[in-house]
């Protein structure tokens, strides 16, 4: 069973090791391609971002439109002529909107509202929504006016990438041009479901599965996050208010599972750091949930206070990778996947340092807030689950190598049974459970093979060898799975026989009588070189017994002799 996990534990290893190797060329293979794409496929696309007009007769463009925010404005209206050029079949004026509401006006006439509803828990805001407004003819050549109210007074309220065309080649174009951020995204989140399974499959053949767990679920937290940032999956799926929840959430989680998974990595653990990490991304859950039900304040403008949380860990990872290091000198321990690790937690860290600083300070407005960090995320779980697999690929062959020094340490040579410093050790326990009431009794048997001196004398060792082992054959077929048997000296075997609900007695009787049909069996072969023949002899042991298992085994050994003796008289006397 043992060899059939560990067989299992390699087969997901190579498993995850092809995963990524495959991700890693699909990322690179959509890369090229990508390059190679027209932004727009052969239809007629008019670009209508630019040209607005404000409201006090200035041009202006609907990408600027956000700077009115700054200047306390709690909405702006722009107006703009639209084209008599466009196609009337199916054309829409596309656009994305982040964070406002508005209202779309025809010469004075609503023909489009959108007002952000969603459950208080989401907070003030939906995030980012794509519209298509579908477009008559008898628009064409007339003044088209937005009127928009922000959420928030930031450049993060905004309208922007208008173009008129059909609806469903300004999503195609959209979505080319964002498919590979979002396939890096997935490809993280499949890689932690990959660790998640390893280390299942770990902890069933007995490894320790800690730290392949915790890279696993950081790997889930940046991915499903950096995914849901390029806001592909909301223009498929829709569910704004459920994506725009969700980024926060994973956002806040990923300081407690980039800890917890240096922690798992470093020689000596940190638990208080764990704690003060993990308390103040309880505290900042639980406190920017109550702000946000009660409309005092959302996640987004209370974000310095999770970028604070996740700068905070940060700085703690660093401390922790910089104390490890000089542990690993110390102890003089240096193997490559360590070095793997550290650059892996740099560039995850150096990512998103940046992204916070670019976010904070930037005035461009995107909808994907993960654009740097994706990539260091990407490079991260590569780099880290390949010197992550190299680690328990090392750990493995060290326990195989301290399994099989073990084996031979408790496993006699020349017949494969456990042997006299296996018996001892089980002897100790199985007396430590008779005595603690585990199990009420079993039986100890001394066996002797007969007539081993004379067989090595007159037919060499050779064959004295091969009796010790059809002897220790015979002995372990009777027992099975009854109990133990051990070759504990030359010439010497010791039973435990042991069942929860037979008899003991009953048991020993069983295995005497396999132990003499297969003598029978030997001895009736024409050819054999040598008659087989065993003594042995057996005691119960039990709480009630007087003395130690020890004592019991001397017990044992007494009628064991007197069972040689007895065969012995039978011989000189010729009776059979």
């Amino acid at each position: 069973m043992g060899n059939e996990k560990k067989h299992s534990l390699n087969s997901v290893l190579y498993n995850i090791i092809f995963v990524v190797v495959v991700l890693l060329f699909i990322v690179i293979g959509i890369a090229v391609v990508k390059g190679n794409y027209i932004d727009r496929v052969e239809v007629e696309s008019i670009e209508y971002s630019n040209g607005w007009t404000t409201e006090d007769g200035n041009e202006m463009s609907m990408n600027d439109a956000w700077t009115v925010w700054e200047d306390g404005a709690d909405t702006y209206t722009l107006s703009k002529v639209l084209p008599i050029s466009y196609k009337s079949e199916s054309a829409c004026l596309n656009f994305r909107s982040k964070n406002c509401d508005f209202k779309i006006y025809i010469d004075g006439d609503e023909i489009y509202q959108y007002e952000q509803k969603g459950p208080k828990i989401v907070g003030k805001s939906c995030g980012t929504i794509f519209h298509s407004v579908e477009l008559y003819d008898s628009y064409k050549g007339e003044t088209i006016t937005f009127v928009v109210d922000a959420s928030y007074h930031d450049d993060s309220c905004f309208i922007n990438s208008l173009s008129i065309e059909p609806a469903l080649t300004y999503n195609i174009a959209y979505m080319r041009s964002h498919v590979m951020e979002f396939i890096i995204g997935i490809a993280i989140f499949i890689i932690g479901v990959m660790l998640i399974i390893l280390s299942v499959v770990m902890k069933r053949a007995k490894y320790e599965p800690y730290l392949t767990l915790s890279l696993g679920v950081l790997a889930l937290v940046l991915g499903f996050w950096t995914a849901i940032e390029t806001v592909f999956a909301q223009m498929i799926f829709g569910r704004t208010a459920l994506m725009h929840y969700l980024d926060f959430l994973m956002l806040m989680l990923l300081p407690i599972t980039s800890i917890v998974f240096v922690n798992a990595y470093v020689l000596t653990k940190r638990p208080k750091l764990v704690s003060i990490v993990s308390f103040s991304v309880l505290a900042e859950m639980v406190g920017l949930t109550l702000t946000t039900i009660t409309g005092i304040a959302d996640y987004h403008e209370l974000l310095k206070i999770i970028h604070a949380v996740i700068i905070l860990a940060a700085v703690f990872i660093a401390w922790m990778i910089l104390k490890n290091h000089k542990e690993l000198r110390e102890r003089r321990i240096r193997t490559i996947e360590h070095y793997g690790i550290y650059l892996g937690v740099i560039i995850l860290v150096g990512t998103a340092i940046v992204e916070i600083v670019k976010y904070n300070n930037s005035n461009i407005q995107t909808s994907d807030s993960a654009h740097i960090v994706r990539w260091g995320a990407f490079f991260f779980i590569l780099i880290v689950s390949f010197s992550t697999t190299a680690k328990v690929m090392r750990e493995m062959r060290l326990a195989k190598e301290a399994e099989t020094i073990q084996k031979m340490a408790y496993t006699d040579a020349l017949t494969g049974m456990k042997n006299r410093t296996a018996y001892r050790r089980d002897e100790a326990e199985y007396e430590r459970q008779v005595q603690s009431g585990q199990i009420d009794q079993i039986i100890i048997a001394i066996v002797d093979l007969n007539n081993l001196k004379t067989i090595n004398d007159t037919l060499g060792h050779h064959w004295g060898d091969i009796a010790i082992k059809k002897a220790a054959e015979i002995i372990e077929h009777a027992v099975e799975d009854k109990g133990s048997a051990y070759r504990i000296g030359g010439d010497e075997f010791a039973i435990f026989l042991y069942h929860p609900t037979q008899s003991v007695e009953e048991i020993w009787k069983e295995c005497q009588k396999e132990m003499r049909d297969q003598e029978i069996l030997y001895n009736a072969i024409p050819e054999k070189e040598f008659e087989l023949s065993m003594a042995y002899g057996a005691v119960v042991y039990d709480r009630e017994s007087s003395g130690s298992l020890e004592r019991m085994e001397q017990v044992a050994d007494d009628h064991m002799y007197e069972m040689k003796r007895k065969m012995k008289e039978k011989i000189r006397t010729g009776i059979n």
